[in-house]
C-alpha cells in the first residue's frame, strides 16, 4: 500500500480493541433491489526501528446505491427531459489505526471506515476537531504558509508569516498551514479545524507518530455540528500542490 500521509482523524470513545494483524472482514446489505458490499482489509503492520508496534494500516471499500439523472430525448414530441435512475457506486479509502488512540481515513469520503473499525471493538469513533490556536501556540518557531481565517471559508490565503500576520493579525482560523520542526518531524503540513491533516514528505510510520505526538494533543471530540459548516472548513485545500481537498 502506498504511504499514507493525509486524511481525516477519528477519535475513539470508551474502550475498544485494535483491528489486529493483517486480515479481512466484510458483509453485504440489501437496499431496495441492490445488494451492496463493504470490505475492510488490514494489510500492513508498522513498527519503529526498535521493532515496537506502531499501527495497522489497510484499505476499505463500500458500495452505495445513488440516484442519478439521465437525459431523455423524445424525438416524436420534440422534447428533452430527464429521468432519475439508481446505480451502484463504490468508494475506496486507505486508513491507518493506532489502537486506543485514533484512526485516519483518507478524505472525508472514507469516514465509513470509522464504523467498520469500531465494529471490531466496543467504541464509537468520531471525527476529531482540532484546536488550531493551541496547535499554533505550541510551535512558535514554525512559519505559516497558509491560513483560512474565520469568516473566509471559501478559500485559503497563502504567503509567508509576515504577510499573513499583517493581513489577519491574531484572528481565529479554520485552516492552518505550518512549516518547520515538530517534535523532530521536519515537514510542511496543513490542518483544518474539523480534523483533516496533511504532512508532506513523511512515510506512513512517521505520519502515524506525527499525528500521535503533534496533532492529537490538540484534538477533541466535537459536539454534533452542521454538515455544511464542517464542509466549509475544508475549502481551499485542493488549491495547493495537487493534494486532495477534504471533501
Amino acid at each position: 500500500m502506498p504511504d499514507l500521509n493525509s486524511g481525516v482523524i477519528g477519535i475513539p470513545e470508551d474502550e475498544w480493541c485494535e483491528f489486529g494483524e493483517p486480515t479481512t472482514a466484510g458483509y453485504t446489505r440489501m437496499e431496495g433491489e441492490f445488494e451492496l458490499a463493504t470490505v475492510i482489509q488490514a494489510t500492513d503492520t508498522h513498527r519503529d526501528l526498535e521493532g515496537e508496534y506502531i499501527a495497522t494500516s489497510g484499505k476499505a471499500a463500500r458500495e452505495e446505491a445513488i440516484e442519478v439523472d439521465k437525459t431523455r430525448v423524445d424525438g416524436e414530441n420534440n422534447e428533452i427531459g430527464t429521468v432519475s435512475a439508481r446505480r451502484k457506486e463504490a468508494h475506496q479509502t486507505n486508513w491507518i489505526c493506532v489502537p486506543n488512540r485514533y484512526v485516519v481515513a483518507e478524505r472525508s469520503v472514507g469516514e465509513f471506515v470509522f464504523y467498520l473499525i469500531a465494529e471490531q471493538g466496543t467504541a464509537r469513533i468520531t471525527r476529531a476537531e482540532v484546536d488550531l490556536i493551541s496547535l499554533r501556540d505550541a510551535y512558535p518557531d514554525a512559519s505559516e504558509w497558509a491560513l483560512g481565517p474565520e469568516g473566509f471559508v471559501r478559500g485559503t490565503l497563502y504567503g509567508n508569516s509576515d504577510v499573513l500576520n499583517d493581513t489577519l493579525g491574531d484572528s481565529a482560523s479554520n485552516q492552518l498551514g505550518l512549516e518547520g520542526n515538530f517534535e523532530g518531524y521536519i515537514t510542511k503540513m496543513m490542518v483544518t479545524r474539523s480534523g483533516y491533516v496533511a504532512a508532506w514528505d513523511l512515510d506512513t510510520e512517521k505520519f502515524a507518530k506525527f499525528v500521535n505526538e503533534v496533532i492529537l494533543p490538540h484534538t477533541e471530540v466535537p459536539e454534533e455540528e452542521d454538515e455544511e459548516e464542517r464542509e466549509e472548513d475544508q475549502s481551499g485545500l485542493d488549491s495547493f500542490g495537487g493534494e486532495p481537498a477534504d471533501d
